[in-house]
């Protein structure tokens, strides 16, 4: 059965760079936290969450999908990105900002989910290299 209905979400990003041994580098690091109105869908046991982001005069789509072991995060428009997150699997991509690209590799180290069509918290854990640039990031969304 399908369901759908307006959220209000939560989405925090921490993000640490790493150095060459995958150490995080101590206070370069930076947080986002954006708090956008959400669609929620449900179907087949598999929740999406889609929401408008706009940065500069810049809209990015983002569509989260979550199931039992697997959260696919889909961008469009400013950024351009498929990650998939499967704890312990390396997944590779492309990550564009046009008109500029780069190959992407995720590493999931966790996934805790609690989420449901009527709230929750989704946390992934993971090890992410754009270009050269490795970093450890936290995602926390909270649907309220």
């Amino acid at each position: 059965m399908k369901q759908f209905k307006e959220a209000k979400i939560i989405v925090i990003s921490n993000i640490d760079p790493l150095d060459e041994l995958g150490s995080k580098i101590e206070g370069e690091g930076e947080q986002t936290v954006i708090s956008p109105d959400a669609f929620l869908k449900s179907e087949d046991g598999a929740l999406t969450v889609s929401y408008l982001e706009e940065n500069e005069g810049v809209k990015t789509y983002t569509d989260i999908e979550i199931s039992e072991k697997r959260v696919i995060v889909k961008r469009h428009g400013g950024i351009l990105s498929e990650f998939i997150f499967e704890e312990g699997v390396e997944h590779s991509s492309i990550y564009s900002i046009p008109p500029y690209s780069f190959d992407a590799q995720i590493v999931t180290r966790k996934i805790r989910n609690n989420i449901s069509f009527e709230g929750g918290t989704l946390t992934v854990f993971y090890n992410m290299t754009v270009g050269r640039d490795a970093r450890s990031v936290r995602m926390k969304i909270e649907i309220l």
